[in-house]
């Protein structure tokens, strides 16, 4: 019956959309009941105010000593950032092109090369410790896809450094990279960004570097009530399991019932198991990002009471609490369930230009079938870059894949040339890419392993691509919908040859002719 609380905060909202952020630490002895948050805005009169992306709940405590003080560049600088090599350049972004944020760091490459000849570099303010654990984190994307976005540590003149501590495929979209490393060399003062992979420019922002913290041990939490009179009591590892086996048989009876058992001929029961870094997701600690908004980080441990269902960000491991059994469960249920004919498959990326990536794929299905299950096909995304792709590089993955006895199926392809105005020349690559790729697969997949190809979307239309290579030109047909170059390219690779030379535009009028018919009106 009281509006009494805790008052926090305060901000004036201006007339464009500004981010307000905000901690308190709440005591019982503040106050009784909390259950709500509230904003407060009658101050102004008749005043309009628009809320949005709004967030609430219990911090996360950073998992690093952050070393890094300039790696939010909200003060419009460069901080100590530099580097070299390629022509590249580095510089503050237009304000508003942060990640949730006014700036964030650009940094161009403007031609092909090896990873390492554009670099953007920042020094350590300490030497780093050997045998101790490094993490680092970021935000980032680009106008390209670039396969091969390094980060490496190194001493102050390169000569002594780790290698690479992280390997990212980056997009046209703001994703996360995180990993750990542990220092095993002396001297190590300084870290890379390496980007001179793809020609194209590069957005980084909310970059943390620094030792790993220890993890914290968190309290059992025991049967107790919470305001409202709710009760509860954590599960054992075993009950979360059983629990979670049911619901995935669940869901899979639901999706083949919900589609119509007969309708269903193939399907991608598991798609992207592997990470960039060749481990099974959610495995023996792995938590790799997805790519999606902000990367994963393990679950909350119960020392006493196992693992707790709770995950940050949004990603869920089926493997966390299930183990590498998930894999052989889901194919046990979709064959449960799924008609006899129906073909089951696997799914990931980077395939073409990941040898490591597709190896470790294929024993993800030796796993599954050593232990009693049958996986029918392997499929490969396929989202390619025109000027980077090579034929030996889908030669090889083609023969790999063909090698398992299993069904290989293309499932997204689309063909990347980093701007949504391509010249001819690059739309003839395009084509050119496509039909080499057709090819390819005719090639070097036995005819009864050939399980199809699949086109990523229709057109060029940004209405399309507002989600996955915006600004970008992909597909078979532009904006307009009119045909591309890369339309005869995927023609031309299904026919086996060059089709122009027995079919023109006007055989459907020939048609016409031939049968006595008059020409329909045009």
């Amino acid at each position: 019956s009281s509006y009494g609380g805790i008052y926090k905060d305060t901000f004036t909202a201006p007339s464009e959309w500004i981010r307000c952020t905000g901690e308190f630490t709440y005591a019982e002895s503040d106050t009784k009941d909390i259950e709500r948050v509230g904003i407060q805005f009658g101050g102004t009169p008749g005043s309009t105010v628009w809320v949005d992306d709004f967030k609430f709940g219990k911090k996360i405590e950073e998992k690093m000593i952050n070393i890094i003080d300039d790696g939010k560049f909200e003060d419009g600088t460069l901080g100590s950032w530099s580097g070299w090599g390629n022509g590249s350049t580095r510089t503050i972004s237009e304000k508003g092109q942060g990640y949730n944020s006014d700036y964030c760091m650009v940094m161009v490459n403007p031609s092909d090369g090896d990873s390492w000849s554009a670099q953007t570099a920042h020094s350590f303010p300490e030497t780093l410790t050997v045998g101790k654990t490094y993490m680092y984190s970021a935000m980032v994307k680009a106008t390209v896809i670039n396969p091969d976005f390094t980060l490496q540590v190194q001493d102050a003149n390169g000569g002594n450094g780790e290698g690479y501590v992280s390997a990212a495929t980056v997009v046209d979209q703001w994703i996360p990279i995180e990993g750990e490393f542990v220092c095993k060399n002396e001297g190590i003062t300084r870290l890379c960004i390496n980007y001179g992979k793809v020609a194209g420019t590069y957005y980084i922002d909310n970059f943390k570097f620094g030792e790993k913290k220890e993890t914290a041990t968190v309290q059992t939490l025991r049967a107790s009530t919470r305001a409202g009179g709710i009760s509860y009591k954590l599960k054992t590892p075993e009950e979360k399991k059983a629990a979670l086996l049911g619901a995935m048989e669940a869901w899979i009876k639901g999706m083949l019932q919900h589609q119509g058992m007969e309708r269903v001929k193939e399907w991608d029961v598991i798609n992207e198991p592997i990470a960039d870094n060749n481990q099974w997701r959610g495995i023996d600690g792995n938590f790799m990002s997805n790519g999606d908004d902000a990367p994963d980080t393990a679950p909350v441990e119960d020392e006493e009471n196992g693992l707790n269902l709770n995950w940050a960000n949004d990603h869920f491991y089926w493997g966390y609490y299930i183990g590498k059994e998930y894999a052989v469960k889901a194919f046990e249920y979709a064959r449960k369930y799924a008609a006899a004919d129906v073909k089951l498959y696997v799914n990931d990326y980077n395939l073409e230009t990941n040898p490591s990536k597709l190896a470790a794929l294929i024993d993800f299905v030796n796993y599954i079938e050593d232990n009693g299950q049958t996986v029918d096909g392997i499929g490969t995304q396929m989202h390619v870059t025109a000027s980077s792709i090579t034929r030996e590089q889908i030669d090889a993955m083609f023969k790999t894949m063909a090698a398992t006895g299993k069904l290989v199926r293309v499932t997204e392809l689309d063909v990347a040339l980093g701007t949504s105005s391509p010249s001819a020349e690059q739309l003839a690559t395009q084509a050119n890419v496509y039909q080499m790729i057709f090819e390819s697969y005719k090639a070097n997949v036995p005819e009864s392993q050939q399980s199809g190809i699949t086109i990523w979307t229709l057109s060029d239309n940004a209405a399309e691509h507002e989600y996955w290579l915006s600004g970008d030109a992909p597909n078979l047909f532009d904006a307009n919908y009119e045909r591309k170059h890369a339309y005869k390219g995927v023609c031309d690779g299904i026919a086996g040859k060059d089709i122009s030379a027995d079919f023109s535009g006007d055989d459907w009028k020939n048609a016409y002719e031939t049968e006595g018919e008059e020409t329909p009106a045009e």
